[in-house]
C-alpha cells in the first residue's frame, strides 16, 4: 500500500539522508491495523518507527516502518499468537456488543410509557409559551432569523406542532436512562422500539395532535 503523495513530499522534504528510506515502501500504523497489529503489538514487536515525518493534514508526527521488517516479524510464532489473540478479543467484542444490543431491545419491549393528561385549552396555551420561549431564545442568539411569535391565530398545523412537542418534552413518562442508554450505544431497533411505543401512547392520550412524530428531534 503506497504512502500518499502529501506523505512522501513530506518525506523528501525532511532531514533524512537521502536514499535512508524509500518512500513508497514505507507502512503507517494505519497500515499495520489493516494488516491485524494492534498498538500494543506495535510498541512490542516494531518499537520505534524507521522513520518519521510531519502529518500533512493535521498535528503531530506520522511514524512509519518498513515493510521488510514488519514481514519478517510477521513470519515469527510470537507475532502470530498475538495477531490470534487481537481476533479473538475483537471477536469477544462483537458479541459482547451483540449481547448488549440484545438485553437493550428486550428492557425496550417491557418498557412502560405514560402520557399525563391535561385539558386541551391549557395544553395549547403551554405549548404556545414554551414555543415562544424557545423562539425568543433563538431571536437573542441569532438576531438574523427574528422568528414571528405563535399566537392563537396561527396556523392549526404549527399549533399542533408545538402541542406535540411539549406533550413529548414535558408530558411522557418512560425510562430515560434506557433510552439514554440505547442511543449512547446505537442499539437502533431498541429505540425504534421505544420511540414506537412513546408515540402510540401519546396518541392515545392526545389524539387531537396527531402529527409526524418528531420524536427525536423534541426529545433533544
Amino acid at each position: 500500500m503506497p504512502t500518499p503523495a502529501p506523505y512522501a513530499r513530506q518525506l523528501k522534504a525532511s532531514a533524512r539522508p537521502a536514499g535512508a528510506v524509500k518512500v513508497d515502501e514505507l507502512l503507517t500504523s494505519a497500515h499495520l491495523r489493516s494488516r491485524g497489529w494492534s498498538a500494543g503489538m506495535i510498541r512490542r514487536f516494531l518499537g520505534e518507527p524507521d522513520a518519521r515525518f510531519s502529518n500533512p493534514y493535521g498535528t503531530g508526527v506520522i511514524r512509519c516502518w518498513r515493510p521488510a521488517r514488519v514481514a519478517e516479524l510477521e513470519r515469527t510464532a510470537a507475532v502470530q499468537d498475538a495477531k490470534a489473540l487481537v481476533r479473538r478479543r475483537s471477536a469477544a467484542g462483537g458479541k459482547a456488543r451483540e449481547t448488549r444490543l440484545e438485553r437493550l431491545e428486550a428492557r425496550a419491549r417491557t418498557m412502560m410509557v405514560t402520557v399525563r393528561k391535561i385539558d386541551a385549552a391549557e395544553l395549547l396555551r403551554l405549548a404556545i409559551d414554551a414555543e415562544n420561549g424557545l423562539r425568543a431564545y433563538r431571536a437573542r442568539r441569532w438576531p438574523a432569523l427574528d422568528p414571528v411569535p405563535l399566537t392563537l391565530d396561527s396556523r392549526p398545523d404549527a399549533l399542533r406542532l408545538a402541542m406535540r412537542t411539549y406533550a413529548l418534552r414535558r408530558l411522557v413518562d418512560c425510562d430515560r436512562q434506557l433510552e439514554a442508554s440505547a442511543r449512547a450505544a446505537g442499539a437502533d431497533q431498541a429505540l425504534e422500539i421505544i420511540e414506537k411505543k412513546i408515540i402510540r401512547a401519546l396518541d392515545e392520550a392526545y389524539p387531537g395532535v396527531r402529527g409526524p412524530a418528531q420524536r427525536r428531534r423534541a426529545a433533544a
